[in-house]
C-alpha cells in the first residue's frame, strides 16, 4: 500500500474555512477507499514569519 503525506496552507483570512477543507479532502480519501492515519492541525505559525507570509497548516498522513 502506497502512503501519501499531504500539507496544506491556508491564509488566515481563510482560516474559518479550514475545518470544511479538511472535511472534504477526508471524505475525498475515505470515499476512494483511502485511510487517514493521522490528522494534525497545526493551526497560525508561532513566530518569524513576515506578514506576507502568513499561512495556516494541516498535516494529514494517508495510505492508499
Amino acid at each position: 500500500m502506497r502512503h501519501y503525506e499531504i500539507v496544506f496552507m491556508v491564509h488566515p483570512d481563510q482560516s474559518e474555512q479550514v475545518p470544511g477543507m479538511i472535511e472534504r479532502y477526508s471524505a475525498a480519501i475515505t470515499g476512494a477507499e483511502g485511510k487517514i492515519h493521522r490528522l494534525e492541525d497545526w493551526g497560525p505559525p508561532s513566530a518569524g514569519l513576515p506578514d506576507q507570509q502568513t499561512a495556516q497548516s494541516a498535516l494529514r498522513s494517508d495510505e492508499r
